[in-house]
């Protein structure tokens, strides 16, 4: 498991990751058994989780930089048929229980 601290560099609004309210997260990454990559945002200043995503192993680097960047995503309903350049990121999960809002973000190479 690593960590990867975050500030928040522009004064723009973005969901998922940058709701008006957040300054800075901490992206937590886990490789469970399956092979994916669990990816866990946690804003320190309100202890909660901002967001979780399942990654593929290599999108690692492309996911954090749409976080920097602030990447706006789109909102969808399902995890289904997402392109290998995309992850759906849920965000509000609280518990890590995937019943917040989903939102596809693009991933740059």
């Amino acid at each position: 498991m690593t960590t990867v601290s975050i500030p928040k560099t522009s004064t723009g609004v973005t969901e998922p990751f940058w709701p008006a309210q957040r300054k800075r997260l901490e992206v937590t990454f886990e490789t469970p058994a399956d092979a994916l990559l669990i990816a866990r945002g946690h804003d320190p200043d309100s202890n909660a989780l901002a967001f979780c995503a399942n990654l593929q192993p290599g999108q690692r680097e492309a996911f954090l930089g749409a976080v920097r960047a602030g990447v706006a995503g789109t909102p969808v309903m399902t995890n289904e048929n997402i392109a290998a350049d995309r992850a759906v990121v849920i965000t509000g999960t609280g518990s890590g229980d995937g019943v917040g809002p989903k939102f596809l973000v693009k991933l740059s190479p």
